[in-house]
């Protein structure tokens, strides 16, 4: 059955195996993707309501994924929404509780969350592939990956309107989601190293080419800040629990939501274009 794929692959341990094209496995052709965008995010960042943009992202993961259980699926935080696969047996459910989160993230935040769940056919009708890889961070944390540009693609085509319009949901307020899992309540973390650089980048080229580039990348950057254990800014010796009401508000708000918020999941990941 196609609903395993995602627990059948076989997890690479070093990240900059993620920029190698046999670390990835290719979609099932039944599978849909799910794309969230909160629109205007760098406008509410700016207002200080980062804490908020992100919440709402990860509400989108959290409402997917428990719609799923126990069956893993492969997702992205994007800082101010997500992608996520699904298989083909799980769109209704997981629409009604995309819905209810659109609805939520106006109600509750006044901000406009977008949503769409494509199917994968149609993306590779548009000349665009979804292939995955797991990167095992830690024994207890698996992070996936997407290569082939057929989720830059759906999340592209989202933001810009491009989407037809079966693919697009409507909020509904009278929906319901469940976003038990989701957590965010360590105090600010401060860089180890007075400093914390965030990179994005998205090769031109295009198969090989864009993954060698990409290994390229990674290699130059162990050389400067150092392998992963010397240069991740956030450790578990440096997280403290957080009391403050002003950072916890953001919990509250989703539980007014109509649910009852309970563990967290960020999640980075290494995308390229094929």
């Amino acid at each position: 059955m196609t609903d395993t794929f995602y627990s059948r692959i076989h997890p690479v341990d070093a990240f900059e195996a993620v920029a190698a094209a046999d670390s990835y496995v290719t979609l099932p052709d039944d599978w849909w993707i799910v794309a969230a965008d909160v629109v205007d995010s760098t406008t509410a960042i700016s207002a200080g309501a980062y804490k908020v943009v992100n919440s709402i992202g990860v509400a989108v993961i959290a409402a997917v994924t428990n719609c799923m259980r126990p069956t893993e699926v492969p997702y992205v935080f994007g800082g101010d929404g997500a992608l996520l696969c699904i298989p083909g047996g799980k769109v209704e459910p997981v629409g009604h509780a995309l819905a209810a989160t659109v609805a939520v993230a106006a109600h509750s935040f006044e901000l406009e969350l977008r949503a769409a769940i494509v199917p994968v056919a149609y993306l590779r009708t548009m000349g665009h592939d979804v292939l995955v890889a797991r990167h095992r961070v830690s024994p207890q944390y698996d992070q996936c990956a997407f290569y082939g540009g057929g989720v830059e693609y759906a999340e592209r085509e989202l933001k810009q309107g491009g989407l037809p319009d079966e693919y697009v949901l409507q909020g509904d307020p009278s929906g319901s989601a469940d976003y038990s899992g989701l957590e965010c309540r360590w105090a600010e973390v401060p860089s180890p190293s007075e400093e914390t650089v965030a990179v994005i980048i998205d090769a031109t080229s295009t198969g090989a080419g864009a993954l060698g580039l990409y290994r390229r990348i990674v290699s130059r950057i162990e050389e400067i800040y150092g392998g992963a254990d010397q240069c991740r800014p956030v450790t578990e010796e440096g997280l403290r629990a957080t009391l403050s009401s002003a950072m916890l508000s953001t919990e509250s708000r989703l539980g007014r939501g109509g649910v009852v918020p309970s563990n967290g999941c960020y999640t980075r990941s290494f995308s390229g274009s094929r």
